[in-house]
């Protein structure tokens, strides 16, 4: 590494923050932090960047998601936002070119004439002046993006050493131990669920990327195959299909492994909990990829060999069933209980006649599950997709929403699975990751013919 980081110092250019990739001109983010100004006029925001570079590990440097929401800077570290309400100003404090590292890795802000107007920011200062300038407003009230809770990495009674939002607001009352500190998560959290047309535009691209490299997972599967070779077909799809790199490390999980709680063993794993995908079994391909910020989330499970079993068919086409009945209900104005409610009802639909009546063991038991209210193992799953591939899920769908609706379930041994984004209109819903299969039939028909092009 030490060629490269004398590289880094060498090539040092001071940068000019611009909005990333052209996609979003600055007045989005000027309507944004007005917007919170608005909701909390009583009080001063205060957001930090990043604190750190980017781990050479990572595929790329991630600003702190609610920082670059309000300000567009994706690039700069350590800097401060501070959105203040009552006087409707913002005020952008940045580090001085004194640090090593950001200075190697040329993240620091440039302080030139017009960086701040072209920002739609009211002042670019030196955070030397940060603490006068909290001082100044006396006894305001301050407002920090996440939740005024405890440390998860220490002990009761020891100052937190993990975790960026309970950190800055330790050090904010540390400094200020008589301020009243406030949480603006709320206010944040509700302006982040609805996406404007250039969120969405960008949800779109990571669901395209994200389709393309779900279909090159189907090329790599195989009996035999190391679940991370799949890994590494996802990723390389991810960066040549339009996208900027993986929202999060794929998940290709694999007979037990496809068995909830063992996918989030992976977290703590070093092998990500890598085994050896056989024939018979099904694998969970839960992937996403990143454009312009945003993230993408989608999924399938699917035979390894390509073809599932007469009870895996059964179980999966009666899922599938569900999945669109639920897709069906999707509208502005909807509780999501009304989704699920609708999911169950199809499924009882299916399974009460037709070609989709259950005639094996496990079709059976999956039907009994699948409508079951009171059931614990069957999750109708969904979260909201945007700036981060896994954001707090909505109880009431609102148009302009992303949404990934993900149900789940375990059954014989295997995990069960089905995902795609979502977006909510006033009518009804655009599937945001198009072209994928969804019946036994159809995915038996995309792993063919993956593994023909493959071959």
């Amino acid at each position: 590494m030490t060629g490269a980081v004398a590289a880094c110092a060498v090539l040092f250019v001071a940068l000019a923050t611009t909005p990333a990739a052209g996609a979003q001109d600055t007045s989005v983010f000027a309507e944004r932090r007005t917007a919170l100004m608005e909701a909390l006029p009583d009080g001063v925001v205060l957001l930090k960047a990043r604190a750190d570079i980017k781990d050479y590990r990572e595929s790329g440097f991630h600003q702190d998601l609610n920082f670059y929401y309000f300000s567009g800077i994706d690039n700069v570290t350590n800097a401060i936002l501070a959105i203040d309400g009552i006087n409707k100003s913002t005020h952008l404090f940045v580090p001085p070119q004194a640090d090593r590292l950001t200075t190697m890795a040329g993240t620091v802000f440039s302080r030139q004439s017009g960086a701040a107007s072209s920002l739609g920011i009211d002042e670019v200062a030196s955070w030397d002046e940060f603490p006068s300038f909290v001082d100044g407003r006396g006894d305001v009230r301050l407002y920090v993006a996440g939740e005024l809770t405890g440390s998860y990495s220490t002990p009761p009674g020891i100052a937190p050493v993990a975790d960026s939002d309970v950190l800055w607001l330790h050090a904010i009352a540390l400094r200020w131990p008589v301020a009243s500190i406030k949480s603006a998560a709320e206010v944040i959290g509700a302006m982040r669920a609805i996406k404007g047309p250039v969120e969405v535009a960008a949800l779109r691209r990571a669901g395209g990327a994200s389709t393309q490299a779900f279909l090159a997972a189907l090329q790599g599967l195989g009996d035999g195959v190391p679940q991370r070779a799949v890994e590494a077909e996802v990723i390389k799809a991810c960066l040549t299909s339009g996208g900027d790199g993986i929202a999060f490390w794929p998940w290709i999980m694999s007979g037990p492994n496809s068995v909830f709680p063992m996918p989030f063993r992976s977290f703590g794993d070093y092998r990500h909990v890598n085994r050896i995908m056989r024939d018979g079994e099904l694998v969970r391909i839960d992937i996403g990829c990143e454009a312009d910020f945003y993230q993408g989330d989608v999924g399938r499970t699917v035979p390894v060999s390509g073809v599932f079993s007469d009870e895996q068919r059964e179980v999966w086409d009666l899922l599938v069933a569900g999945y669109r009945g639920g897709l069906s209900a999707i509208k502005a104005g909807t509780p999501w209980t009304d989704v699920t409610t609708a999911a169950r009802t199809a499924v009882a639909a299916a399974a009460a006649d037709g070609e989709l009546a259950p005639r094996t063991r496990l079709g059976r038991e999956a039907s009994e599950l699948l409508t079951d209210e009171t059931d614990a193992r069957m999750n109708w799953h969904h979260h909201a997709v945007g700036l981060w591939a896994s954001e707090p899920a909505p109880t009431v769908l609102e148009a302009g929403m992303v949404i990934a609706f993900e149900p789940m379930f375990s059954l014989g041994g295997a995990g069960y699975y089905l995902e795609d984004m979502i977006l909510v209109t006033d009518r009804g819903y655009e599937v945001l990751t198009p072209g994928l299969p969804y019946t036994s039939a159809e995915i038996e028909a995309a792993v063919s013919q993956s593994m023909t092009e493959a071959n």
